[in-house]
């Protein structure tokens, strides 16, 4: 967390986003969209909701001031998406590799292997 000692000087404007905002909010959605369309499935889509959510929360927590919560709102989004990405990656790359595994055992059985 950031040892970061905010005052009223720090203080967000009135109906102000927090400047993390934008950048969870639209990793989360593409996280989503990844999760149906692409890799990932189940744990990609839920992964995806909670930054979204987390997002949302550390937003409200910088409009009303509260820094400290906004910090770690926004970290736990942060930390959520990442381990989003890391399964999607990984179940891809499974993925990948039983499909060639699979695509050798047919090209090995047709020739009597």
């Amino acid at each position: 967390m950031d040892n970061q000692n905010y005052s009223s000087n720090n203080a967000p404007a009135t109906g102000e986003n927090s400047p993390k905002y934008t950048l969870w909010l639209v990793l989360g959605i593409v996280q989503i969209v990844a999760g149906c369309c692409c890799s990932g499935g189940i744990a990609t889509l839920v992964t995806g909701i909670l930054t979204i959510v987390f997002a949302n929360n550390g937003n409200s927590a910088y409009k009303s001031g509260d820094m400290e919560t906004h910090d770690s709102k926004m970290k736990t989004a942060m930390i959520v998406n990442i381990i989003g990405w890391v399964i999607s990656v990984v179940i891809f790359v499974v993925m990948l590799l039983t499909g060639a595994f699979q695509g050798v055992a047919e090209a090995m059985s047709s020739y009597g292997y």
